[in-house]
């Protein structure tokens, strides 16, 4: 005759040695180590150079902010489009120029690093000339023949939308590390916002400092959206208890996407210069 009483529970399991068995599991979890390819960021090193010497060269010349500044009727009037890049690089107030050198510091040598050379330079520069662009076109739609834009403020404000899009596409990799750092970048973020507001109009405090700090925003939001690596986890072959990150949008797929972006820029030109005439 079959017993058709429930069966005994089974034997209590040894509660202090599944805490060991957890405890080493998580011992051997917080071993695996992340294999990123990066490189040093000379880029980053040479702009802190650039920037430092530009502005001593801009003391020792002060005509040298006047004829690289963004004003409409230069830019779009006279096609000196030169001074889209130029103005980049020129501070008028060593506030404006500490904040950039800080900023870029920090968030643009670990950038460069995973982000590669080129396409760090890419987003610094292109994002930077969105702001540029964006000031001149502003200028001209108000009528501005007298203010004048200059400094990085755009520039960093690309690379620091850049690094948000990248940090929150890896968001679910990074975690509470990746919400930390976006909150730092946010801050960085507002400072150089109202620090461009304050001095990236020939240093007096204007909204167009601010806008074109935003236009590197959009700018540099929108390149390290579609160009900046994308790591994908794989085990490292090599080492079967790490893990390698491999980047599956790598730059030479995504050439499209900045000949794209350079040629609405030129548009945006095209139309600035019709509204100046």
């Amino acid at each position: 005759m079959l017993n058709d009483s429930p069966s005994a529970p089974p034997p209590p399991k040894n509660d202090s040695a599944a805490k060991k068995a957890e405890i080493k599991g998580e011992k051997t979890r917080q071993q695996v180590t992340l294999h990123i390819p990066a490189v040093r960021p000379f880029a980053t090193y040479t702009l802190l150079v650039v920037y430092v010497l530009l502005f001593v060269a801009a003391g020792a010349s002060p005509g040298l902010l006047g004829q690289n500044a963004i004003t409409a009727p230069d830019v779009l009037l006279y096609g000196q489009y030169h001074r889209l890049a130029t103005g980049m690089f020129l501070h008028v107030h060593v506030v404006h120029l500490l904040v950039v050198l800080v900023t870029v510091y920090i968030f643009g040598t670990a950038q460069e690093r995973i982000f590669g050379h080129v396409r760090f330079t890419l987003i610094y520069l292109l994002g930077g000339l969105a702001g540029m662009v964006l000031a001149a076109l502003l200028l001209a739609l108000t009528g501005d023949i007298v203010n004048g834009v200059v400094g990085a403020s755009a520039a960093v404000c690309a690379m620091l939308a850049a690094d948000f899009a990248y940090v929150y596409q890896h968001r679910f990799l990074f975690g509470e590390r990746g919400r930390a750092k976006r909150g730092r970048l946010l801050l960085f973020g507002a400072v150089n916002l109202v620090v461009g507001f304050m001095y990236g109009t020939g240093g007096n405090i204007g909204t167009l400092g601010a806008w074109y700090a935003l236009g590197g925003v959009l700018g540099g939001g929108a390149l390290g959206w579609f160009i900046a690596p994308f790591f994908n986890l794989t085990k490292d072959p090599k080492h079967p208890g790490d893990i390698r990150a491999e980047d599956i949008n790598p730059l030479n797929r995504r050439y499209q996407i900045v000949i794209f972006y350079v040629s609405a820029l030129l548009a945006l030109l095209i139309v600035g210069t019709v509204i100046a005439r």
